[in-house]
């Protein structure tokens, strides 16, 4: 064997241990979405638990007059503080699971005005985007792909395409070289990339494949 064979073999070997370490990553963080909208839901039911109280206790006021001072003030002091935690617990859930959402989306490419057929293959268009810019892309470089459905059904544009990568590099990479290849930003009529991660989304221009 030779060595360009070792080194080939090597580096399969890295990526697919690579690649298994991130669909186990993806896993982890959808599990721990799916705990923490379960522990977000039973906070509100026990939000709406403690609103019940306190309207068991609004109705015992009217047969309390000499109480309904003291009552009150209970019941004013238990709704404040039930808010007050019930705000703060849901701002964090809701932070944390915002987090691992923008992190999961990471390695995502989004694809605009790539035109629809029947029966299309979403992995040659991505592949034709790869020649296209200079940077090969195969098969095993992508997760997932898929369309994404129009949020209002009379949008007659063509849907667009979500592709996620193996890592956060390689879709760094893809946008290192769509910048090299200036050329393909020179037609307004072009698709656009859009690039998910930390940061607000970022847009590339690539020319259609014809």
């Amino acid at each position: 064997m030779s060595i360009r064979d070792e080194i080939k073999n090597d580096m399969n070997s890295n990526f697919m241990s690579i690649r298994e370490e991130i669909k186990n990553t993806l896993s982890d963080i959808q599990s721990e979405i799916k705990s923490l909208r379960e522990e977000q839901a039973t906070l509100r039911q026990n939000v709406s638990n403690i609103n019940i109280e306190l309207s068991s206790l609004q109705n015992s006021i009217q047969f309390q007059a000499d109480e309904h001072g003291t009552l009150k003030h209970r019941i004013d002091e238990i709704a404040r503080v039930a808010g007050e935690q019930t705000t703060s617990a849901t701002a964090g859930l809701q932070y944390r699971i915002d987090s691992l959402e923008q992190q999961a989306r990471q390695t995502n490419v989004e694809i605009c005005n790539v035109p629809e057929r029947r029966n299309e293959n979403l992995i040659g268009i991505i592949e034709a985007i790869g020649t296209a810019i200079r940077f090969p892309i195969s098969k095993a470089d992508i997760v997932s792909i898929h369309r994404v459905p129009h949020a209002h059904s009379t949008n007659d544009r063509p849907k667009n395409i979500i592709a996620k990568f193996n890592t956060r590099i390689q879709r760094d990479n893809i946008i290192a070289a769509y910048r090299k290849a200036k050329s393909l930003r020179e037609k307004d009529d072009s698709p656009v990339l859009v690039i998910r991660g930390e940061d607000d989304l970022k847009k590339l221009r690539i020319t259609k494949k014809k």
